[in-house]
């Protein structure tokens, strides 16, 4: 296009609770999760393979044979709200004004959950020789999160973006106002108010059944490796990412960017509980229990607010002698203000902050230290390094 004009009647959006915004162009995003009733996702995910007699459970050797239960993937994810909204204008010139707003409630009880009997495994009934078993490369995931959104105002005039039609920008209200004033405004609001929690248990193993002679079978001339698994539990109660783009060759305009996120959450809590184990009792053999992750995050409020402004050719201001600044933040929250051309503001709370928790527990370790029987370890390499457990 050649020219975005400015509106001679700039358009009014509402929705419930007073949400609105009037300019131009307009985009609102209204949602909410109040119903009472719980959110839940439970996953079970029991990778597996057995050689073993299926009496007995014993006396089933792997000899001279590969045998993987390798990179596969487990996952469980609740989301109360999520929102991508976006507004991009683009011309030679460009004077209409635009305004966004994302406004996102969520009240019900959200819990994503991968339980207890979830993992790879390996059972050999008898013997190992001359043969790889590898449990490794698998992934478990467990993601709770409330809202997240994505807000874009974009704005490309080649040859010149001018002042718009002065509008009242986006409006972001749910119960107490706060907003953004500009000709190019946007405003995100997020709240949580209920529980949500996350829970992951698995186990990835290489087990044998037969105690022979030695401790757990015999292992002789193989490679075992249980390596390189990551599972973790995430936590999330607001996500947002904001951003406003303004770029053209000369621009004479002003923009506002504002977002709050407000949690009264009871609890935001992440578990994440990973069990690692292989015999080592072995004669000329490796086994390898390393580089598996385990990690448990639990956050609140996470925002990423940008505002860019590239102009070729010139950037004025539209500020007047003697009067306030064009674009404003404004909100009946003391320090919720800030005037100037093109201004930005974050503001996040959490009033439960002693309920949140992220909780990580990592067991690494040789499960055939209990059979009094022992070959021990000849001529073998047993390696446990560069394991991780974060939270």
């Amino acid at each position: 296009a050649t020219n975005l004009t400015s509106a001679a009647n700039p358009v009014a959006a509402s929705a419930d609770a007073g949400i609105g915004t009037v300019a131009g162009m307009n985009v609102l995003n209204s949602q909410s999760v109040n119903g009472g009733a719980n959110m839940t996702s439970t996953v079970v995910a029991p990778f597996q393979v057995s050689v073993a007699d299926a009496t007995t459970l014993t006396g089933s050797d792997v000899v001279s044979s590969t045998l993987s239960v390798s990179a596969n993937s487990g996952k469980s994810t609740v989301t109360g709200n999520s929102a991508s909204n976006g507004v991009d204008l683009s011309a030679t010139n460009v004077s209409v004004s635009s305004a966004l707003a994302n406004v996102q409630y969520e009240g019900d009880i959200l819990t994503s959950t991968i339980s207890s009997f979830s993992g790879a495994n390996a059972t050999i009934g008898g013997d190992i020789s001359l043969s790889s078993v590898a449990v490794d490369g698998n992934t478990m995931v467990g993601t709770t999160t409330g809202n997240t959104a994505n807000n874009s105002v974009a704005v490309d005039g080649a040859a010149k973006i001018a002042a718009g039609d002065t509008t009242s920008g986006a409006t972001a209200n749910l119960a107490t106002a706060y907003v953004a004033t500009a000709d190019h405004a946007l405003a995100n609001q997020q709240y949580v108010v209920s529980t949500l929690s996350t829970g992951v248990t698995a186990t990835y193993n290489v087990v044998t059944l037969d105690a022979g002679t030695s401790l757990g079978g015999t292992i002789s001339g193989s490679t075992l490796s249980v390596s390189n698994n990551v599972q973790s539990a995430k936590t999330l109660g607001n996500v947002a990412g904001n951003s406003v783009d303004l770029t053209g060759g000369s621009i004479t305009t002003d923009s506002a960017l504002a977002s709050l996120q407000a949690s009264t959450a009871t609890a935001v809590g992440a578990t994440s509980t990973m069990t690692v184990a292989a015999p080592a009792s072995m004669a000329t053999s490796t086994l390898a229990l390393d580089g598996n992750a385990n990690t448990a995050t639990a956050t609140v409020n996470t925002a990423t607010n940008a505002m860019t402004v590239a102009a070729d050719n010139g950037l004025t201001t539209t500020k007047l002698p003697a009067t306030v600044d064009n674009a404003s933040l404004s909100g009946t929250v003391a320090g919720y203000v800030a005037t100037g051309d093109f201004v930005v503001n974050n503001a996040q709370s959490v009033s439960n902050a002693a309920v949140v928790t992220a909780t990580a527990t990592t067991s690494i370790s040789n499960n055939d230290g209990g059979v009094l029987a022992t070959g021990g370890i000849g001529q073998s390499s047993v390696s446990m390094s560069g394991n991780t457990t974060n939270a």
